[in-house]
């Protein structure tokens, strides 16, 4: 109601009352997650590139029931071109990397930001990977087939 008045009192619509100008916009935020229900036991996290914010460290954000402390990493860009997260942990599990490329400002609607050019989400590995099994055997540890071995005739 508020807005309308307004509306009507300046003369013109306002953009934003009941604006839908911010439609379809482009993905603008960087997210490099866990694996479902693992917590990142995190050493050390790094953003580097042009496109990272300056003042931005790194923070781990925890799952929305706070029994993980540290699920995900995102970042939205600051400016065109990239931004790298290097990961170390204290669980033994290997370093990580990941690298958001963002390009020229949006110019959709109201939509402000820099779109993200590549994947939005990547997926963290999990500390202890599932084993794989080659479907192409009964199961028995003796059988010469590994996984991922490409079979020709």
């Amino acid at each position: 109601m508020a807005c309308l008045l307004f509306a009507l009192l300046a003369g013109s619509a306002v953009a934003g009352c009941a604006s839908d100008c911010a439609h379809n916009c482009p993905t603008l935020t960087f997210t490099a997650i866990a694996s479902s229900g693992e917590n990142l036991n995190v050493a050390t996290a790094t953003w580097t590139g042009d496109a990272c914010a300056t003042d931005q460290s790194p923070e781990c954000r925890g799952n929305i029931d706070g029994s993980l402390p540290c699920v995900y990493f995102s970042i939205i860009a600051a400016r065109p071109g990239s931004c790298r997260l290097d990961l170390t942990f204290t669980d033994g599990r290997a370093p990580f990397s990941a690298t958001a490329t963002f390009g020229p400002a949006t110019t959709q609607g109201c939509c402000h930001g820099f779109p993200i050019t590549g994947d939005a989400i990547v997926t963290i590995p999990p500390l202890h990977p599932p084993a794989v099994v080659d479907a192409g055997t009964d199961g028995d540890a003796s059988g010469d087939a590994v996984a991922g071995d490409a079979v020709s005739d």
